[in-house]
């Protein structure tokens, strides 16, 4: 199994977040359009990691406009293997505290009028995606662990 290399993509409020030392920015174009942002390799401790604010440097795209193929595109041609993304969200019940974490195994996707996968067949591969575990099962253990 290869090594693994992990992506932070940042959302409204950790967009513009310094993320350990910066060791490298590169612009990467995609055949899905440009990334929102150019992608930095950071060093966070011993580890190193990729950051990409979603929303661009400066918060200037909205979410309906953000283009998460490019961005996916851009991570997986600098050989990002796992991506972990940040999310201010309201609360969805009161279990969770203001300011509390969660790393979701499931999801509700409400989202529409923009794509929804990078596997189509316009770039190549048509792929079915199985969504009944919609996260990576040993990420997700990762990152309850730490």
């Amino acid at each position: 199994m290869s090594a693994r290399s992990v992506a932070i993509v940042g959302g409204t409020g950790t967009g513009d977040f310094a993320l350990g030392e910066l060791l490298d920015e590169q612009t990467v174009d995609t055949p899905f359009g440009k990334p929102s942002a150019p992608l930095r390799h950071c060093l966070v401790g011993a580890q190193r990691v990729w950051n990409l604010p979603r929303h661009g440097d400066g918060h200037h795209i909205a979410p309906h406009l953000v283009n998460y193929a490019a961005n996916l595109s851009a991570l997986h041609q600098v050989g990002v293997t796992d991506v972990v993304a940040l999310n201010a969200v309201g609360i969805i019940g009161r279990r969770v505290p203001v300011g509390g974490i969660m790393l979701p195994d499931q999801i509700i996707d409400y989202t529409w009028g923009r794509r929804h996968t990078v596997r189509d067949g316009a770039c190549g591969s048509l792929e079915h995606i199985d969504f009944t575990e919609p996260y990576s099962r040993h990420l997700r253990q990762d990152l309850l662990a730490a």
